[in-house]
C-alpha cells in the first residue's frame, strides 16, 4: 500500500478521523473522500475488518467518478470477495461490465452459488498467483466454508431426514468434489462448521450421525454468520 507501512497508514487515518485540527472528511471534495475511503477500506481488509471494509469500500464505488472503470474494478477486487463470505455473488450485468473481475472472480461465485466445492478447488488452485498479488488469497479461501455449507445443505435436502444426517453421506460429497476425506477428516470438516455457526447441530461419533437442530433450521445463512462473527469480535 502506498504510504509505505500498515502503521504510517493507521497513523494518518487516525489523524484524520479523531483530531480535531483537521476539517471532517465529509468536509472534503466527494473524489477525496472516495479516495481516502478507498484507502481506509483497503486497511480494514487486510486487518480482517471485513464490515469496516465493506462500508468503506462500498462508498467509494457508489461515488467513483475519476478514474472511472480502472477505479472500479480496483474497488471490485477487494469488494466481491468480502461478499463472498456473506453468501453474496455478483449478478452477471457486472461480470458482462467489469469482464476481469469475471475472470478472477466468475467461477467463485458459481461455485458459491451452487455450493459445488470442486468447481471452487479447482479455481482456487488456477488462480492463486493473481489473488496472491491482490492480497485476496486469505479472503477467498475463507470462502470456501461457506461452499462446503451450501453443499452440506443440498446432501441433507436430498436425504430427507429433518434432524439426522449420515457422516458417510457428507463423504461421498466431499468425494465426487475431489477430495478423497476418510471420515476422521470429515468429522474435522463438520465440526469447523458447527464451531463456526453455519450448522446447528453436533456428532453423534458412534452412530455416525450428524445431529441437527430439531426446528427444521440446521443451517444459517452465511450473511447471519457473517453478522454474529463482527458481534463477537
Amino acid at each position: 500500500m502506498p504510504l509505505g507501512s500498515k502503521n504510517m497508514c493507521n497513523s494518518t487515518r487516525h489523524a484524520i478521523t479523531k483530531g480535531t485540527e483537521l476539517p471532517s472528511i465529509d468536509l472534503f471534495p466527494i473524489a477525496d473522500q472516495v479516495t481516502f475511503k478507498y484507502y481506509t477500506g483497503v486497511l480494514a481488509f487486510f486487518e480482517e475488518n471485513y464490515a469496516v471494509a465493506e462500508s468503506e469500500l462500498s462508498f467509494a464505488f457508489d461515488r467513483c467518478m475519476v478514474g472511472g472503470a480502472d477505479a472500479e474494478r480496483l474497488i471490485l477486487s477487494y469488494l466481491i470477495p468480502i461478499r463472498f463470505l456473506k453468501g453474496c455473488y455478483p449478478h452477471q450485468d457486472l461480470f458482462t461490465k467489469y469482464p476481469a473481475m469475471e475472470h478472477l472472480y466468475g467461477d467463485f461465485a458459481l461455485a458459491i452459488r451452487r455450493g459445488d466445492l470442486g468447481l471452487f478447488d479447482r479455481a482456487f488452485d488456477r488462480l492463486q498467483r493473481p489473488l496472491c498479488r491482490r492480497g485476496t488469497w486469505f479472503t477467498v479461501e475463507k470462502a470456501r466454508e461457506v461452499v462446503i455449507a451450501t453443499m452440506m445443505k443440498k446432501v441433507w435436502m436430498l436425504e430427507n431426514s429433518p434432524t439426522r444426517l449420515p457422516l458417510t453421506k457428507v463423504q461421498q460429497a466431499l468425494r465426487l468434489s475431489g477430495n478423497d476425506s476418510d471420515i476422521p477428516e470429515v468429522e474435522c470438516v463438520v465440526a469447523n462448521l458447527i464451531d463456526k455457526g453455519f450448522v446447528r447441530g453436533y456428532i453423534a461419533h458412534q452412530s455416525g450421525m450428524i445431529v441437527l437442530a430439531a426446528d427444521g433450521r440446521p443451517f444459517v445463512a452465511p450473511q447471519t454468520v457473517a453478522a454474529a462473527s463482527r458481534s463477537a469480535s
